[in-house]
């Protein structure tokens, strides 16, 4: 791609630049204006047209304000991330949840299962008489009462 380079001792363009870029950074820029000049780069792949596209980013006069505060947190998310934006969430990220999820589920319940069954041998071996069998058969009677009705 051949780009034509602006004079490196053109303050007004680099000043024009980087407000637009600015305004990129801080997504002020219309969506209609961002489609407009991607279809007009992908027509031309050769050479890139940076005063029109410049031009274009900077004929859409945002709020000052507005532009302000979405910049600054733009560049707050910039720096927080360590660099430019990736490209989206993975789509493993949902399996990789619910699959550590369920990891997580099944291990607890093998822990609470271990230690239900270790403290009913524990109280069978304490007290001998206790019947822990029938304990579960009156639990099981109960729920099956209150489940018929």
């Amino acid at each position: 791609m051949a780009t034509q380079h602006p004079d490196i001792d053109d303050v007004t363009a680099l000043d024009r630049i980087a407000h637009a870029n600015l305004r990129l950074m801080a997504k002020t820029v219309s969506p209609a204006t961002v489609r407009r000049l991607r279809d007009e780069l992908n027509a031309s792949p050769e050479r890139y047209p940076w005063r029109d596209v410049t031009e274009s980013i900077l004929d859409e006069s945002p709020d000052d304000r507005e532009l302000i505060q979405r910049a600054l947190r733009a560049q707050r998310d910039w720096l927080m991330r360590g660099g430019p934006a990736t490209a989206g969430r993975r789509r493993r990220a949902p399996v990789k949840r619910f699959t550590a999820l369920v990891l997580s589920r099944a291990i607890f319940f093998v822990l609470y299962t271990t230690a239900a069954v270790v403290l009913l041998v524990l109280l069978q071996a304490r007290w001998p008489q206790l019947n822990i069998y029938e304990a579960a058969d009156r639990i099981r009677d109960a729920f099956l009462q209150l489940t018929r009705g």
